[in-house]
């Protein structure tokens, strides 16, 4: 029997990151990359739509950044995990990430291999 995949919404306003986190997650196997969105408010109208199991969201990006996104993402879509991927990382927005409902928080740097194993959990 055939393993559901995880439903991943992308937010990012950079096309090309977007475009290989998805390349990424979809070789890996477990993921299906159900949406994308260059902003956080497009995000929002997206996880509520879609209703994905986990999002990947940018924190810098224009109209709606994703700090702010977080909480309403979070509301729309409350069965969703969220990942903060992010190039600016320290202590206090950490912090503030998790404190909006952040699951985890992956910075850019990082090889993408460690983006699914967040995606995944701990129980794959």
């Amino acid at each position: 029997m055939a393993v559901a995949k995880r439903r991943v919404l992308l937010v990012d306003d950079v096309a090309d990151v977007r475009f290989l986190h998805r390349l990424a997650l979809e070789r890996d196997g477990r993921f299906e990359i159900v949406g994308e969105a260059a902003d956080g408010a497009e995000g929002v109208e997206l996880a509520a739509a879609l209703q994905p199991d986990s999002v990947v969201l940018d924190l810098l990006m224009p109209k709606v950044d994703g700090l702010t996104a977080l909480p309403r993402i979070r509301a729309a879509a409350p069965g969703a995990t969220v990942v903060i991927c992010s190039a600016v990382r320290n202590a206090d927005v950490v912090e503030q990430a998790a404190s909006l409902g952040a699951a985890a928080f992956f910075d850019k740097g990082d090889p993408l291999e460690h983006l699914a194993d967040l995606l995944a959990g701990p129980t794959d």
